[in-house]
């Protein structure tokens, strides 16, 4: 069922969420940041912000203390029989402030006046002060209003609109269109640019909540849920769409913000980048510094006074510093890696929205997330779920799709991208393109700071399927100490801290059992195509000392796509060694 319109306070101008592919056949996980055609937000000049006058003082006179936030005198005051909006005054500045919603010369006259006399009394009371009086109108100041404090001849005295007062907190035009410059997550296009920026139209993905009995969410439902102050957990999978929704939802709100039709701006963190740190604060000064916004401090001035809604995606990333057999030891790991998330959720204003996006399984189960992040059970938590047929139709652009193909959106994605799906007049078969899949998960998890190529991502994987065949189903349950020793025989070294955050998300695994902590893949063709990595070794080298290659516990015989992907392999490798040709060079059953 679809979920019930969230609030009639935020008017905004919203879009349904969903996945990017361009028509060329270039899949991609994201957005372009920048409006894609100037129709589709068209501002409506009824659904500006609207406040009553006591309401918009009372915004900035909340924008001013967060400004002037050291101010002896704060706020309104009677001086000379007369009502003030705001008085601040600060070790060396006076700030003198009337704020109004009346649009007419009178009300500029009145209150020009008294800021005028206000001004130069405050001047002579404090010589060595700079005396500054603001004229604040919710709307911009009309050009009678302006002629009217401009006869006053005081220079102390300016006209403002409320957005030009409000920018003196934050220039969030400015920081929106830095953050337009900076990745968002792992939302590339797919095809070889991996760019971040050149992305392609959307399609609508179906977001649930969990425990809801089937609700379900939109782009537009989450972004008016955060603009009213709402909190949200978004979880999902590898190649899920994380950082593609998330990157949606912010450019919905900052349309919203630019369009005048919210209040608050969306500020979106790659969490991967703050491992370590645990500070609020810090982290935001260091993510506008990271983006070249001119002055990082306000974005802290900002979030604490409400006008920030706190995008933070890739909790998964953010690597714990044990790795150990002992499941207790490594919960106690992962929640302090997590620590800056769990500050964000105890010290952000409560009516300021958040939203977090990772992996589902990064956590063993519901109550340690919870309490690893710090959000509490009336928290909405939605999956994101692979395509439905319709929308994988939509996202293909054809409906002629074998039955076999991978319905996750990122996976998808890649095979559009690489031109590995099969034509409508040629079919091909999975191994293939499950083969050339797998060197597309293994290259985006890939650790190159680490020394992690992707190839060695992929051999970590099928020594994990390996050991996986000693199971009955031939997905799992892992251990830790199983995949600890499947970094070890394939990099030739134990794991440091630099490759935590690889073992701990490993594309394609979930919990196993939520007491031990185990890991078990996650999809039945997935496991198929990566089982076939050790016997292909085996049979190209059948001589040499294969490390913790060992059949002779195996439950689980290789699969039909296994074989076929394994017989695909050996194929190729003798293409290789005869004739030098690679993977791809004249492979008829590639896709155009």
């Amino acid at each position: 069922m679809r979920r019930a319109p969230l609030s009639s306070r935020s008017e905004t101008l919203l879009r349904d969420g969903g996945v990017n592919v361009s028509h060329d056949g270039s899949g991609s996980l994201g957005s372009c940041l920048r409006p894609r055609s100037p129709m589709r937000h068209v501002v409506d000049a009824d659904k500006l912000i609207s406040m009553n006058a006591a309401e918009f003082e009372a915004e900035v006179l909340r924008i001013a203390r967060a400004m002037w936030p050291q101010a002896e005198n704060s706020g309104a005051a009677i001086v000379g029989g007369r009502e003030r909006d705001g008085i601040f005054i600060t070790e060396d500045q006076v700030a003198l402030i009337e704020a109004t919603t009346d649009r007419t010369k009178a009300k500029a006259a009145k209150d020009g006046k008294k800021l005028d006399d206000l001004a130069r009394d405050y001047g002579r009371r404090y010589p060595m002060h700079a005396v500054k009086a603001w004229f604040v109108t919710l709307h911009e100041p009309t050009a009678d209003q302006r002629q009217v404090i401009k006869a006053l001849k005081n220079a102390a005295v300016q006209p403002v609109s409320f957005s030009q007062f409000r920018s003196r907190l934050i220039d969030a035009r400015a920081y929106l269109e830095a953050r337009s410059d900076h990745p968002f997550g792992s939302a590339r296009s797919l095809d070889e640019t991996g760019s971040y920026k050149e992305l392609g139209a959307y399609v609508g993905l179906d977001i649930l909540e969990t425990g809801s009995g089937g609700a379900t969410w939109t782009v537009q439902d989450m972004s008016t849920r955060l603009a009213d102050g709402g909190r949200l957990v978004m979880l999902g999978d590898f190649g899920a769409g994380k950082s593609m929704t998330t990157r949606e939802v912010f450019f919905a709100l900052a349309a919203s913000y630019k369009q005048s039709l919210s209040m608050r701006f969306p500020v979106h963190l790659n969490l991967g980048e703050h491992v370590g740190q645990t500070d609020p604060s810090e982290a935001l000064a260091r993510h506008g510094a990271l983006i070249g916004l001119a002055a990082p401090h306000q974005l802290v001035r900002a979030w604490k006074s409400g006008y920030a809604i706190l995008l933070l995606d890739g909790f998964d990333e953010m690597a714990a510093t044990n790795w150990s057999g002992d499941a207790n030891l490594v919960r106690d790991a992962r929640r302090r890696a997590v620590q800056l998330v769990r500050a964000f959720f105890a010290s952000s204003p409560s009516d300021a929205g958040l939203l977090v996006a990772g992996r589902e399984y990064y956590f063993d189960n519901d109550d340690e997330r919870r309490e690893g992040l710090g959000y509490g059970p009336g928290t909405p938590q939605l999956s994101l779920n692979d395509f439905t047929d319709d929308q994988l139709q939509a996202f293909l652009q054809r409906k002629d799709i074998p039955t076999w193909l991978p319905r996750r959106p990122y996976l998808l994605g890649y095979l559009s991208a690489r031109h590995l799906l099969p034509t409508s007049d040629f079919q091909a078969g999975p191994a293939a393109g499950w083969s050339h899949l797998l060197d597309g998960i293994s290259e985006r998890e890939s650790r190159p700071d680490a020394g992690i190529a992707g190839r060695v991502v992929r051999e970590i994987l099928e020594r994990l399927a390996t050991y996986a065949r000693s199971t009955e189903d031939g997905l799992g349950p892992l251990t830790f100490e199983q995949i600890a020793h499947s970094f070890h025989d394939v990099v030739g070294r134990a794991a440091d801290v630099n490759d935590y955050v690889l073992l701990q998300r490993l594309p394609g695994l979930a919990v196993g059992d939520p007491v031990t902590g185990t890991r078990k893949f996650i999809d039945t063709a997935l496991a198929d195509a990566v089982a076939a990595g050790d016997p292909l070794r085996f049979a190209l080298d059948p001589h040499s000392d294969h490390l913790g290659f060992d059949p002779r516990g195996w439950k689980k015989t290789i699969s039909a796509l296994g074989a076929e992907v394994l017989a695909y392999r050996i194929d190729d490798a003798a293409l290789v060694a005869s004739q030098g040709v690679g993977k791809r060079g004249g492979r008829s059953f590639r896709g155009v």
